[in-house]
C-alpha cells in the first residue's frame, strides 16, 4: 500500500509526463523519494497517498492507467537491461 500509494499521490503532484517519456525510472525515483520526504511532515501528503491506494482498491480507471503505465515503463527498462 506505502509504495503505490505514495507514487501514485506524488506523481499526481510532481510528476511530469514529459520527464516520464525522457528518464522513466530516474524520474520515478525523484517522484518517490521527493514524496517520501514530503510525507514525512505532511499529513496531507500521508491522506493523499492513503486515497490514491483506496482508488487502485475501488479501481478507478485513471489510477489504474497511472499505475499500469509505472508497471509498463519498470517492466520495459528492466528487461532492456538485463538483455
Amino acid at each position: 500500500m506505502v509504495f503505490a500509494g505514495l507514487l501514485g499521490a506524488g506523481f499526481e503532484c510532481f510528476g511530469s509526463q514529459e520527464k516520464l517519456r525522457t528518464r522513466p525510472l530516474e524520474h520515478l525515483f525523484e517522484v518517490y523519494v521527493q514524496v517520501n520526504r514530503e510525507a514525512e511532515s505532511d499529513e496531507r501528503v500521508r491522506s493523499a497517498a492513503a486515497e490514491f491506494f483506496r482508488r487502485l482498491e475501488r479501481r478507478e480507471e485513471r489510477a489504474l492507467a497511472l499505475w499500469r503505465q509505472f508497471r509498463e515503463i519498470t517492466v520495459d527498462e528492466y528487461k532492456r537491461i538485463y538483455e
